[in-house]
């Protein structure tokens, strides 16, 4: 990872954003990336019921130049049993063919129902879409709305909030649309008791991919959907250009190993071409698999955004992407539309970040 990394800094390339898929694989060092994949094979030739070796000898096939789906090997993880985020790999292709096949609502059919609890405002054709629970949405979800209103009414804020609570919901959204103005559209879900350790955080970073698919169909230029603890440093109007010209709004980190870090889940976007619409089932019928199996672990929606891709493009459907730019996310104090919303002391000058954020709260608080 260090010597592509070093490669991509000499060409003067990003470590964080690439702007195309290819570079999510290792490309600017070749024969370390050769060295490597040696080692792991030995490792996993030597050793095949260890976890570890099998975790890495399947990496080291799928990132090089000619990355290889391989299918025994992460079989073998899966056989060995693990609450890695690995064993949540799935390369079985007829798998992904009979998701192609299938209704949306058969994949919906297999979560609890959700509904809309409220909408404000006039619907627009451009939406941003937020999933979190309840405490999550108090804690940021108020603060992300805040820094939001008054930027942008042609765009609505649409949040799912799972296991809700509804007058809170309300008295924010009356604030926000009674003082700004501002379009929003909610829709609940209440899913039960988790069934495994984490299951509960796992469910709702995974299935908020599953409703953005179920209400996609309400803003016929679709959407981005971005992480509950980010903020609005400016309109994001920018980012729903960019997404015009493309299906799929990604941010492609490259130099990664891990499968489940090349697409970071924190901003997605989707158009409505038909195109998004088969990435987005694919994603879901993905994790609806996971969830019935009990592999929903973290990162798993990352690595069903990857493997989903990955499928695309070994048949030569690669959906038009539009990569998530510094421009769009970066730190705070940049100059970039959306920043991170919480920081660790001495990360930034949480003096200046503490204020943005308790005055974009105080907008929708009494």
């Amino acid at each position: 990872m260090s010597v592509e990394c070093a490669a991509r800094r000499r060409l003067g390339l990003d470590d964080y954003h690439c702007d195309n898929f290819e570079d999510t694989f290792f490309r600017h060092a070749l024969k370390e990336i050769e060295e490597w994949q040696a080692i792991c094979r030995a490792w996993y030739h030597g050793e095949p019921d260890d976890l570890r070796a099998c975790a890495y000898y399947f990496a080291a096939n799928l990132i090089g130049e000619k990355p290889c789906l391989d299918t025994a090997t992460i079989n073998r993880v899966n056989g060995i049993g693990s609450q890695e985020t690995i064993s949540s790999v799935i390369v079985d292709e007829s798998f992904y063919q009979a998701i192609d096949l299938m209704p949306e609502a058969q994949i919906l059919a297999g979560f609890p129902p959700s509904r809309v609890l409220t909408a404000t405002g006039n619907t627009t054709s451009h939406a941003l879409f937020v999933g979190c629970d309840q405490r999550y949405f108090d804690s940021y979800g108020v603060a992300l709305l805040g820094s939001l209103v008054g930027k942008n009414n042609d765009i609505t804020v649409h949040f799912h909030i799972f296991d809700h609570d509804e007058d809170r919901i309300l008295g924010v959204v009356k604030k926000a649309h009674d003082r700004f103005q501002t379009p929003i559209r909610v829709s609940v879900e209440h899913p039960g008791e988790p069934t495994e350790a984490g299951g509960r955080a796992n469910y709702y970073h995974a299935v908020r991919f599953v409703r953005l698919m179920e209400y996609l169909d309400h803003y016929k230029s679709g959407g981005w959907q971005i992480d509950t603890d980010f903020l609005f440093s400016r309109d994001p109007w920018a980012m729903f250009e960019a997404l015009s010209k493309s299906d799929v709004g990604l941010w492609m980190m490259p130099a990664r190993i891990e499968p489940y870090n090349h697409t970071p889940a924190g901003i997605f976007g989707l158009s409505n071409s038909m195109a998004a619409k088969r990435y987005i089932k694919l994603v879901s019928g993905y994790l609806s698999k996971l969830l019935r199996i009990g592999r929903l672990r973290w990162g798993t929606d990352q690595l069903a955004l990857y493997m989903c891709m990955l499928y695309l493009r070994s048949i030569g459907a690669l959906p038009a992407i539009a990569p998530v730019t510094k421009d769009m996310y970066g730190a705070f104090g940049s100059s970039s539309m959306i920043w991170p919303g919480k920081y660790a002391h001495g990360e930034v000058d949480l003096n200046a970040f503490n204020t943005f954020r308790t005055e974009a709260v105080a907008k929708l608080n009494d």
